[in-house]
C-alpha cells in the first residue's frame, strides 16, 4: 500500500460552492475523488484516516472510513466516493463549506 500524497489521492469534488458537501442532522456529507495516479490498477482502498480542512487550514471533521467497497481504479483513472461524517466526529459544524480541503490516508492493493 501507499500513503496518502504519493500516488493514490484524496480530493473534494466540485470544489468551491460545491452542493456536494453538506450538513445534515450535524453529520458533514462530503464527494470526494479518489484519484490512481499509478501505472495499474488499484483495489481494496481503504481510507484508514481522511481530514476536512477550511479554508484557513482549521480542522472540520476528522474519521476513519476502512474500505471503499466495490471501488477498483485502472490506471490513471478517478472514483468518486460520497463520505459522511458521523456528528461526534464533526469539530466544527458551523464552518463555511464553499472552501474545503482535505487531508489523510490511503492505502490499498494492486
Amino acid at each position: 500500500g501507499h500513503i496518502f500524497g504519493t500516488s493514490l489521492q484524496l480530493d473534494i469534488t466540485g470544489g468551491t460552492g460545491s452542493s456536494y458537501n453538506v450538513y445534515e442532522d450535524g453529520a458533514l456529507v462530503a464527494k470526494c475523488r479518489v484519484m490512481n495516479g499509478t501505472d495499474e490498477s488499484v483495489y481494496r482502498i481503504r481510507v484508514d484516516k481522511l481530514l476536512i480542512y477550511d479554508k484557513d487550514d482549521n480542522l472540520i471533521a476528522a474519521a476513519g472510513f476502512g474500505e471503499i467497497e466495490g471501488m477498483v481504479l485502472s490506471a490513471n483513472s478517478y472514483g468518486e466516493w460520497i463520505f459522511r461524517f458521523p456528528p461526534e466526529t464533526v469539530k466544527n459544524p458551523d464552518a463555511d463549506l464553499r472552501a474545503i480541503h482535505v487531508n489523510g490516508s490511503l492505502t490499498y492493493d494492486h
